[in-house]
């Protein structure tokens, strides 16, 4: 039997990529692919070349049964090409991008890796489940977003997306046009939020730096409420020197914030820092005067979650969903079981009265609008 038949059967086969899951060693994991294949006197290595092969190409599969075991994980905007992970696990870590790093730790996800073909999963894409989202969490980074995505994703009835690099590679692709950037990313969005076992709602936190695409995310989801999170531009700014996120680092990504570009090269990395911050909370000011918007100040964020804000997406909490949300706030939102400690009179007090008031010249007017 050809290897690439060998492949696309063993990346259908649900019972056995279950099996293929639960082994521990290297040695349990290729003497269930023998048994599989039937093939008792294939050697390790043999077998893993063919499993290098297989996700060396691109395979086309019969989507019913393949996406329901499999997610799409990355995007390749160059190829145009998605890499998939098992699609079951419910994603418990602050962001997805760690959710996918865990899973590429264990045997199944590291040796088996299929890619398709975007335009092939598009072209086919009718005979998947649609998923309507309960809710889409937009913010200006270090505004509680994770606390608020994190305390959720605790929830059984909750599928929680945090900042999918997937749907951050499609909107930031400059090859696709609107209309294809837009099918792409409703099915990529079916796909990665899928609903398995208690799972009833789907809740995406965005990228703060999807804020500039929030007119097309809109046009493709009209009725879904948002939680749009804020806070004073000087604790944000605090925070961000503690550790500095992405987005605050100079890019000259295609598609990246185009008012970036026109900076100076010789812009210090604190002035640019605060010109990033500027265009999130203009990009804020654009969203917040829209339909369906609920706009929460991170100094008001407890117990909005369990309460306002769960309203919001319509989640209907039990009494045991409220205690479960309520020991979540008590921990730190990205470490783990680390009791969370208030730090905000020590952000307002971190720079210096001259860089303070850089922030202040830059971002203030706009974060009063919110006021």
């Amino acid at each position: 039997m050809m290897e690439a038949t060998l492949y696309w059967q063993l990346v259908h086969s649900h019972t056995v990529l279950a099996h293929l899951r639960n082994t521990l060693t290297l040695e349990d994991f290729c003497q269930q692919l023998r048994i599989f294949w039937q093939q008792p006197d294939i050697s390790n290595e043999r077998l893993l070349k063919i499993l290098h092969l297989g996700n060396s190409q691109y395979i086309w599969p019969d989507l019913t049964i393949f996406c329901a075991f499999w997610s799409p994980a990355e995007y390749d905007s160059k190829q145009r090409v998605l890499t998939w992970i098992p699609g079951k696990d419910k994603p418990l870590l602050p962001f997805y991008s760690e959710h996918i790093c865990m899973l590429r730790g264990q045997l199944l996800a590291a040796l088996i890796q299929p890619k398709t073909l975007l335009s092939d999963i598009v072209s086919f894409s009718k005979q998947l489940p649609k998923v309507q989202p309960s809710g889409f969490i937009f913010h200006l980074s270090r505004c509680g977003s994770t606390l608020v995505s994190r305390s959720y994703a605790r929830l059984e009835r909750c599928r929680v997306l945090s900042e999918s690099p997937l749907l951050t590679q499609l909107l930031l692709d400059p090859t696709l046009d609107v209309e294809q950037k837009s099918v792409a990313l409703k099915l990529c969005i079916n796909l990665q939020g899928r609903l398995y076992g208690e799972e009833q709602h789907l809740i995406i936190k965005w990228n703060a730096w999807d804020l500039q695409f929030w007119p097309q995310i809109r046009m493709l989801y009209p009725e879904v409420p948002v939680l749009l999170l804020i806070r004073n531009p000087v604790e944000i700014m605090a925070s961000q020197q503690k550790l500095t996120g992405f987005h605050m680092v100079r890019h000259l990504m295609s598609g990246w914030f185009p008012e970036l570009q026109m900076l100076s090269a010789n812009t210090s990395i604190f002035s640019y820092q605060c010109a990033v911050l500027r265009l999130l909370l203009q990009h804020s000011v654009n969203v917040s005067g829209q339909s369906g918007v609920m706009i929460l100040d991170y100094k008001n964020l407890l117990p909005a979650i369990s309460v306002d804000v769960a309203a919001w997406f319509s989640l209907n909490l039990s009494l045991e969903e409220i205690q479960i949300l309520t020991q979540s706030q008590k921990l730190h939102s990205k470490g783990l079981n680390q009791i969370f400690v208030p730090d905000t009179q020590e952000k307002q007090h971190f720079f210096s009265a001259q860089q303070k008031q850089q922030i202040l010249n830059s971002c203030e007017q706009l974060y009063s609008l919110f006021k």
